[in-house]
């Protein structure tokens, strides 16, 4: 190659080389100004920034995976929780990421989020790996998962909604002597949800409220409108409708500087649920175009279902019943969903629906659920009226301020450790009878083994098992339980087979799901086991069950006679019914043999 030739590639290699050097420093200088905290979302202008990073080559695969778990937030922030889902699971599938690293647990987050705005089971499995992933490392992942726990998933810990509100109230008073408002807006945020799952939205708007006046001090827009969205629908769900509308105003004027599909689609939600309550059916009319345009940007099956319904309503204000008729069709081939049966307000409007068309039946099954779902207001409100007094009694005293003077904290400090003591008491109280109650209620009086019921709920509950292992259930049928209790004596019933069931103890493990099927059968589960093992495993159990032996009135011994039935599948246990009924079948027929 001659000199003039090579001058330009020469340069060329050099600005190449160059343009690496700069863009992995622009990585390490954008990793670091675009960090957000879990509760918040991030900055706009860095998105252009993050997504033009990702196109270039020289970046790490570490520095990659960063990038996009970055960009995942912003998706979710924008209500693309399907892109952000299908990217989370592309990442995590990595295994040379570092798990130790914050931005695994980050992302482990991230995806616990995409399930939990569906309203699905499986957030909770990741909510809890993002806690423990950063318990005492990463406090913002770890709060905002812990919360989640707290508020929607049994891995938690808390079995009562006493013990949860409790655990809320420890976080608060954990950092109340902070000035970290993002943080403290967010544990309000969810003591707001926890509130209006239990049906107080009175209560629930406060917190909403409280939460959205700390968070618009240090939140980004975006993420100031998904705490205003929640106290909107709680002020909507108990009637507050101006009070409503003065903070969908304030939502517009936010929303000017946002505009994302998601905040979108929350504006004009929350408008139409306001003129459908206030009746003021034209502005409605004007304004379902521009629901129906935003919800083709976010679609899922609760914003169909909640487009569906205020799309009737003029339907129902103009008599017109073909329009009434078509959307009952549509409403029939929604996918079912919990909250159409227990909300209250939809089942008001189908009733009144159902009349309009003349079918009374209908009319009146929507009428029986909608009482149903007042009982369950009631409930809600007598069950934890006690708890909830005590909270709102919190409420009133617990005020963050932080230029008061040092004796007047320090006495609100007093009366908060009061209230949370009281509250602590009350809850050991609760927890210390439900347990009694749920032990007693579980529990053969005479076996001490798990009752029937109660053995067949914990063996539906029975997960998949691993990849090459199975699942079994074995039936043991007492073939001469009759005879032997004629033989050691009428009164002696009970001792027989508490004997019987020492031996079932002492043959099975503490995993082992083993209970008392009916008067002379026993039932055992077990989980996660190889095909030959459970066999044999059940071979033994049966073999020490005729070799427990019992002496009957003149001391000598009576063997015990058994039949078995075995169930063994590769699946969990969805159609535990109609199995249970085979192997009864099963047993049956060697007995007649």
């Amino acid at each position: 190659m001659n000199l003039p030739i090579a001058i330009p590639f020469i340069s060329l290699f050099v600005l190449i080389a160059g343009f690496s050097k700069s863009a992995v420093a622009d990585v390490k200088t954008l990793l670091t100004d675009v960090q957000t905290l879990t509760y918040d979302c991030p900055q706009p202008e860095y998105r252009g920034q993050v997504q033009a990073l990702l196109e270039n080559d020289s970046v790490t695969a570490e520095e990659r995976f960063k990038l996009k778990t970055i960009e995942t937030h912003y998706q979710n922030c924008n209500g693309q929780f399907s892109q952000a889902q299908n990217t989370l699971y592309s990442l995590l599938e990595n295994d040379s990421i570092d798990k130790s690293d914050r931005f695994y647990a980050y992302a482990v987050y991230q995806l616990g989020f995409t399930y939990d705005v569906q309203e699905q089971d499986e957030r909770c499995d990741y909510y809890s790996e993002a806690y423990q992933l950063a318990k005492g490392r990463f406090e913002d992942i770890e709060v905002s998962a812990e919360l989640s726990l707290i508020t929607y998933c049994p891995q938690s810990g808390y079995s009562s909604d006493a013990e949860k509100l409790a655990a809320f109230f420890s976080i608060v008073e954990k950092y109340s002597r902070s000035d970290n408002y993002a943080l403290l807006a967010h544990v309000h945020n969810h003591i707001g949800l926890f509130f209006g799952r239990m049906g107080q939205h009175v209560m629930a708007a406060d917190q909403f409220i409280k939460a959205h006046e700390m968070g618009s001090k240090v939140y980004n827009s975006s993420n100031k409108l998904s705490i205003l969205i929640s106290a909107i629908t709680s002020l909507l769900a108990t009637g507050q409708h101006e009070k409503a509308f003065f903070y969908i105003q304030e939502f517009d004027k936010i929303n000017q500087d946002v505009s994302t599909d998601l905040t979108n689609y929350w504006y004009y939600h929350a408008l139409s649920g306001y003129y459908y309550r206030a009746e003021k059916i034209d502005e409605l009319v004007e304004t379902l175009p521009k629901l129906k345009a935003s919800i083709e940007q976010v679609n899922s099956g609760l914003t169909t279902f909640l487009y569906t319904w205020y799309s009737a309503v003029p339907c129902l204000y103009n008599e017109d019943t073909e329009c009434l008729k078509n959307f009952i069709s549509e409403f029939n081939k929604l996918p079912r969903r919990n909250l159409q049966d227990v909300n209250y307000d939809f089942q008001k409007f189908l009733v009144r629906v159902y009349f309009a068309l003349g079918d009374l039946d209908a009319a009146s099954k929507a009428f029986e659920k909608s009482v149903k779902a007042l009982d369950v207001v009631k409930e809600n409100y007598e069950g934890f009226s006690t708890v909830l007094g005590i909270a709102n009694l919190y409420g009133k005293i617990y005020v963050l301020e932080n230029q008061i003077e040092a004796a007047e904290r320090r006495k609100n400090q007093i009366i908060f450790a009061g209230v949370i003591l009281l509250l602590l008491i009350f809850v050991a109280l609760v927890y210390w009878v439900r347990k009694r109650h749920i032990a007693r209620m579980a529990i053969d009086p005479v076996t001490n083994l798990l009752n029937s019921k109660t053995a067949i709920s914990e063996i539906a509950k029975v997960d998949f098992p691993s990849p090459g292992k199975s699942n079994a259930i074995a039936i043991f049928d007492l073939g001469n339980f009759r005879e032997v209790n004629r033989q050691v004596g009428s009164t002696k019933g009970d001792f027989v087979l508490q004997t019987i069931a020492s031996t079932l103890k002492q043959v099975t493990r503490d995993n082992d799901i083993l209970g008392r099927l009916a008067p002379e059968q026993f039932i055992l589960c077990l989980k996660d086991i190889e095909e030959e093992s459970a066999k044999s495993f059940f071979e033994r159990v049966q073999k020490a069950l005729e070799q427990t032996f019992i002496a009957d009135q003149h001391g000598s011994d009576i063997s015990i006679r058994s039949s078995m039935s075995i169930y063994i599948n590769n699946e969990n246990f969805s159609d535990l019914s109609n199995i249970l009924d085979d192997m009864l079948l099963s047993l049956s027929l060697q007995t007649n043999r």
